[in-house]
C-alpha cells in the first residue's frame, strides 16, 4: 500500500450517544455497520464514530450529512529568515515537527501555510500564519470561518517569555498577557 495514492477501504461505523427518538420509545436501525472510504492509507480511521444524540424520532441520517469534527492547531510565527530559529517562531517549528512526523507537506494558502492531519476519525487543520504574529488573528479567523471550526477546537502554539525556555503550560482559556501574537 502506497502512501501517495488512496485507496478504498470498508471502515466499521460506530454510533455514539443516545438517539431523540429511541429516549421517545421509537426504534433505531443502522442500514449500514460499515462504510467505502476513499482516502490516503494512514487517513483511514479504524472506525467512524457517529454521535446520535440529536437524532429525533422519524428522522434519518444520511451519509452525505455525516460532519467530522476538525480543529485548528496554530503555530504562531514571524515569517523570514531572520526569524527563523528564535525562540518567537516555537509555534512554527512544533507544526513543522509534527508534519514531519506524519509525512506531511504544507501548502501556501490565503494567509498561511496548512496541511491536514486525520487522527482517530478527526480533522486537525494545521496552521502557520503567513500574517506577522502582530497581524496573526486575521489568518486565525479566516480559517476558522473557513474549515467551519468552533473557537474552542483551536490550540494556538505560541512562545511565553514568562516561562523558563523549555517549559510548556496548556491553557484552556485566559488573557493574552501582553502577548502581540494572541491579542490579535
Amino acid at each position: 500500500v502506497s502512501d501517495k495514492k488512496p485507496v478504498v477501504m470498508e471502515v466499521p461505523v460506530q454510533l455514539e450517544g443516545h438517539s431523540e427518538g429511541v429516549r421517545a420509545g421509537g426504534k433505531l436501525s443502522l442500514s449500514m455497520r460499515k462504510l467505502k472510504v476513499k482516502a490516503i492509507y494512514s487517513n483511514i480511521p479504524e472506525r467512524l464514530v457517529i454521535n446520535i444524540d440529536n437524532l429525533g424520532l422519524g428522522k434519518t441520517l444520511q451519509v452525505g450529512e455525516l460532519h467530522f469534527e476538525g480543529y485548528l492547531i496554530v503555530g504562531l510565527g514571524n515569517i523570514g529568515y531572520e526569524y527563523e530559529n528564535t525562540r518567537h517562531n516555537i509555534g512554527f517549528r512544533v507544526l513543522d515537527a509534527l508534519a514531519k512526523a506524519s509525512n506531511l507537506v504544507f501548502t501556501d494558502g490565503r494567509y498561511g501555510a496548512t496541511c491536514e492531519l486525520r487522527l482517530k476519525g478527526r480533522v486537525l487543520v494545521l496552521l502557520k500564519p503567513s500574517t506577522y504574529m502582530n497581524l496573526s488573528g486575521n489568518a486565525v479567523r479566516y480559517w476558522l470561518q473557513k474549515e467551519n471550526i468552533p473557537v474552542e477546537n483551536m490550540l494556538v502554539v505560541v512562545d511565553d517569555l514568562a516561562l523558563p525556555f523549555g517549559t510548556l503550560r496548556l491553557k484552556p482559556k485566559g488573557s493574552d498577557a501582553g502577548h502581540n501574537g494572541l491579542k490579535h
